[in-house]
């Protein structure tokens, strides 16, 4: 949730777009449906994917929170965008460095680690 709220607060001084909190399907196709655990949907593409109670296509921003079973690893964050049509790791991100995630989607808007996993 500090995740969601971190964006949030950075919408609702720039109204870049929307931020959701699963539970909310996103359909790919009929058989293809996910659902995010936090996702961003960008001004610009909202009345293309945003549907009554769904998601039709991608949304600009998808984030997983893993299980406690995968703590360990879940404090380092590998960051991955989209580029040339293919998805590339361009960053990894650690809690003990003090480092802070980022997106070109949202400029401007550092969210500390510390922050993010804070209780």
């Amino acid at each position: 949730m500090n995740l969601a709220y971190w964006i949030k607060g950075y919408l609702r001084a720039h109204g870049a777009g929307r931020v959701f909190v699963a539970p909310l399907d996103v359909l790919f196709s009929r058989i293809d449906v996910v659902e995010p655990d936090v996702l961003f949907v960008s001004r610009a593409r909202a009345a293309e994917v945003l549907a009554e109670k769904h998601l039709v296509g991608a949304p600009a921003l998808v984030v997983e929170v893993g299980s406690p079973g995968t703590r360990r690893t879940d404090d380092v964050i590998k960051v991955f965008r989209l580029v040339e049509a293919r998805y590339q790791r361009v960053a990894e991100l650690s809690l003990e460095a003090g480092d802070a995630l980022t997106t070109p989607l949202l400029p401007g808007l550092e969210m500390p680690l510390a922050e993010i996993f804070e209780d």
